[in-house]
């Protein structure tokens, strides 16, 4: 079992913080961090998933069954 994550959160504003500090860094507001129990997510999904992390959306396509389309161009006048 892990240990059970801690946050601080403003009475006043909602902001969440990982330490415990004197002044909520949003709001301004003195001695209103109160500390909350976060916990763990049963419905986590993987970290890593399909290439680089994205989601899979298009179906693989073969090179010559793609059409080239001419887009304008646009000069920026840097050499």
């Amino acid at each position: 079992m892990s240990k059970p994550k801690i946050a601080y959160t403003c009475t006043d504003c909602g902001a969440q913080s990982p330490k415990w500090s004197g002044q909520c860094g949003d709001c301004g507001a003195w001695n209103s961090l109160t500390e909350v129990v976060m916990t763990a997510k049963s419905d986590r999904r993987p970290q890593f998933k399909g290439y680089a992390g994205a989601e899979m959306t298009q179906e693989v396509q073969e090179l010559s069954a793609i059409s080239a389309t001419d887009t304008m161009r646009i000069s920026t006048q840097i050499q």
